[in-house]
């Protein structure tokens, strides 16, 4: 049996629409996510995934439907939430600010000796670097530097948008291993848009696939086992998820579901 902390519905999307200018980049998007859930956001250029992902954090006008965020079952206060964006906004070559300065923000009421943010610097591996000014960061220190300001907000909800663009490959593994760790450990419900498909469903535990509209949500499993999707997704693509998550035993090319 699900226990109700597990089972309570962390964010409720109900009929979502998003319109830039005439083009409707959101349609009629629903879709649930539960407290601890690990959902892979997935879809072709131009899906809406960044857009979604904005109207759930309050940064775009929506043009009807709901878009409801739970609160913490115990006190009743909205849940924390953690933002991984694409990229830095800031003119960064000309922010006066270090790598601990920035991440401090996360928790601008806490003493700045905060062990949270002491441990998200440590754990994006930028101890060595925490007085160096945010302008002489390369693109890979930087992705990190937004990791850890994400991590020092101690998140309850984690929202991450291409977070591994700019990683390179030693430390993207450390990044995925990462967020299982805290999505297993420490109960944090992660939304993650990706192309890296069948990274991704090596991790998640949910995938969601959108273009303008939901076009399938549920588990790997049911992914796998979809003959929908494999006519959707084209059935190599499919085959390459299901393996790399562990799922795909019987399912080679050409075979049913």
């Amino acid at each position: 049996m699900t226990s109700p902390d597990s089972a309570a519905v962390v964010l409720r999307v109900r009929d979502l629409t998003v319109r830039l200018g005439q083009v409707a980049v959101l349609d009629h998007v629903s879709f649930e996510v539960r407290r601890r859930d690990y959902v892979g956001i997935v879809g072709p250029n131009g899906a809406g995934k960044t857009t979604l992902l904005r109207a759930v954090l309050g940064l775009v006008p929506i043009e009807c439907g709901s878009i409801e965020l739970g609160a913490d079952p115990s006190s009743g206060r909205r849940l924390r939430i953690g933002y991984l964006p694409q990229s830095f906004a800031l003119p960064l070559a000309r922010f006066p600010a270090s790598v601990r300065e920035i991440v401090e923000t996360a928790q601008p009421e806490a003493d700045a000796s905060s062990s949270a943010v002491q441990a998200a610097i440590e754990t994006v591996g930028l101890a060595a670097l925490e007085h160096r000014p945010v302008g002489m960061l390369s693109g890979g220190e930087r992705q990190r530097l937004l990791l850890a300001r994400a991590l020092a907000a101690e998140p309850e909800l984690l929202v991450m948008d291409e977070p591994t663009t700019a990683l390179d490959p030693a430390f993207r593994e450390q990044f995925y291993h990462l967020l299982d760790e805290w999505n297993t450990q420490r109960g944090t419900t992660m939304l993650l848009v990706t192309h890296d498909t069948a990274t991704i469903g090596a991790h998640a535990r949910r995938l969601l696939y959108l273009d303008r509209t939901v076009v399938f949500y549920g588990t790997f499993e049911e992914f796998c086992a979809s003959e929908a999707m494999r006519t959707q997704f084209g059935a190599p693509h499919q085959h390459l998820i299901c393996h790399q998550h562990g799922v795909g035993a019987g399912f080679e090319a050409g075979a049913g579901p």
